[in-house]
This record gives structure tokens, sequence and C-alpha cells, in this order.
């Protein structure tokens, strides 16, 4: 389980760090709110076709972390009255630094501690 939490979590840092904000800009929020759902119809497809373990982990953890760094941050983002170039900054930074680095760090700690 610590190295579901690592996977998710690193990705979900990677992508929140290097790709939200360039996803938003080049497509706007209200496709980048429609790109999740077509990623997860994707992913299920994916599945279906070659049933495994592996691919039903990487599909999971995958979905997860898009979860965590585009599709909830994009929801967020319809809440903030600001001005646009504020809200990308600012919510990259919160969702980068704080909630993604907490969880990865105590991922991994846990799957230190369990030994796996």
């Amino acid at each position: 389980m610590g190295q579901f939490g690592i996977l998710v979590n690193s990705t979900s840092f990677f992508f929140s760090l290097l790709g939200f904000s360039y996803v938003v800009r080049k497509l706007g929020l209200a496709t980048t709110l429609l790109v999740f759902p077509v990623l997860c119809l994707t992913a299920t497809l994916v599945c279906y076709v070659h049933p495994s373990l592996p691919t039903l982990f990487v599909a999971t953890a995958l979905l997860k972390a898009l979860t965590y760094a585009l599709n909830e941050p994009a929801l967020e983002m319809l809440y903030l009255p600001t001005s646009t170039d504020i809200k990308f900054q600012a919510k990259a930074w919160i969702d980068v630094v704080g909630a993604r680095t907490a969880k990865a760090l105590g991922s991994a700690i846990n799957d230190v501690v369990q030994g796996s």
C-alpha cells in the first residue's frame, strides 16, 4: 500500500509542479474540467482490454494522481474570486508544496516502517 501512495503522490506532485498551469493555460478551465472524465473512460477501456493486476494498479494510481493534480485544483479554481494570474500561482504552490509533499513523505515513511 505504501508503494501505491508513493506512486500516486509523486506523480501528482510532478504533474502539479510542471503540468497543471500549462494544461489550464493551453486548454482553458472548461476543457481542463473535461480532461479527467475522458482519461477515466480511457483507463476503464484499457483495463477492460488488458485485464491484469499491474494494469489496474497503474490505471488506478494515475487516475488518483490526476484527481489530485488536475481535477480537484481545476474545480477549486471555480471558487477563487481573484485574478487569473494569482489563481495559477497560489493554487499550484498550495497543491504542490502543501498537500502532495506531505502525502508523499507520509507514504514513504509508511513504506519504510512496514519494510516493503
